[in-house]
């Protein structure tokens, strides 16, 4: 099952699946990068779900690839990142030059103590999911250092390199760093066959 976030104004989707209620018959075959890592839980899962997800737009397989740094990539006019929090992995999709997305579901047992290190002892929890995942997809999208972008504003650094913040907070908080602007964002929530909806998110 999946949802899927549509900019109708131009080619931009984020797909959300459930990795505990995975499609029936998908198997694609793996890079050898990924081969090294498919006993992680859900890992060779995730892998095939990316597969899946550019054959539904036509994205040839062999243009999926992983950059030296290990990042995510297509020899293709769209741009591609992905992120995984507990069970529930995300694809997004979009014809933008840079792009980075972050799901976080809920945050770290030691909450506390990472509120001191980086000084946000005044941010709520859902602030600081907030402030994690804008942080996470910035980097994504903009290279940077996880770290170092934890301390600064980032909103000012977001707006100094040119690109745009789209922060979802249903079903998930969902960060969403890109080079073009969203206007809109509409939540479709299906089966992987199309026959309907359901509420599979509790």
């Amino acid at each position: 099952m999946y949802f899927i976030k549509i900019d109708t104004n131009m080619n931009a989707y984020i797909y959300l699946y459930n990795l505990s209620c995975p499609p029936e018959h998908i198997t694609y075959p793996l890079l050898p990068k990924e081969r090294k890592l498919q006993d992680k839980p859900h890992y060779a899962l995730s892998r095939y779900l990316i597969r899946h997800t550019l054959e539904k737009h036509h994205i040839p397989i062999e243009k999926f690839h992983y950059e030296p740094n290990g990042k995510p990539a297509l020899n293709h006019p769209n741009n591609i990142s992905l992120s995984h929090s507990k069970n529930i992995f995300i694809v997004a999709l979009m014809q933008t030059k840079k792009l980075g997305v972050d799901i976080q579901i809920d945050f770290m047992k030691k909450e506390h103590l990472f509120k001191k290190r980086y000084n946000l002892q005044n941010y709520s929890t859902a602030e600081l999911l907030t402030h994690w995942v804008t942080v996470e997809a910035y980097c994504k999208a903009h290279q940077s250092k996880l770290i170092s972008s934890l301390y600064s504003d980032i909103h000012k650094k977001i707006e100094k390199a040119g690109l745009y913040l789209h922060v979802l907070q249903q079903p998930f908080p969902i960060g969403l760093v890109c080079s073009e602007k969203i206007t809109e964002l509409i939540l479709i929530n299906k089966y992987f066959s199309g026959k309907g909806t359901t509420d599979w998110i509790k």
